[in-house]
């Protein structure tokens, strides 16, 4: 689904944050996932952004870096395969960050924040 075509629901759940009722903060939060699923993401790609949370807190990373960590941490390992699946390589899990980019997922968003030797430099930020 093309962004624009997300513009109003996108302007809704702005307008209910800004409300500062719980009742709409919770519609907000369904509003967003909603508007996720629509372009395409999954519980699998939630949890792998809470999983890369867990590992990295705030710091950017490059996509190798992650693929690197996962080898050695269990969870994080199979948060991203269960994202992007196998063979789990940094260009795959490069192309899921990139699909996700924009997008907040259960209050995490990924955000590409430059490049370094290996390729693009991601970190996941609060929505």
């Amino acid at each position: 689904m093309p962004p624009a075509a997300l513009a109003p629901a996108t302007a809704l759940i702005a307008e209910a944050r800004r409300s500062g009722d719980g009742l709409a903060a919770r519609l907000a939060d369904a509003l967003e996932w909603a508007q996720a699923q629509l372009a395409g993401a999954t519980d699998e790609d939630a949890e792998m952004l809470a999983a890369v949370a867990a590992v990295r807190g705030d710091r950017s990373t490059s996509t190798a870096r992650l693929i690197e960590l996962a080898d050695a941490l269990v969870t994080l390992r199979a948060a991203l395969i269960g994202a992007v699946g196998e063979p789990l390589t940094a260009q795959r899990l490069g192309c899921r960050f990139r699909h996700l980019e924009g997008l907040s997922l259960r209050g995490r968003r990924i955000v590409r924040e430059g490049r370094d030797k290996t390729g693009a430099v991601w970190a996941v930020r609060p929505r």
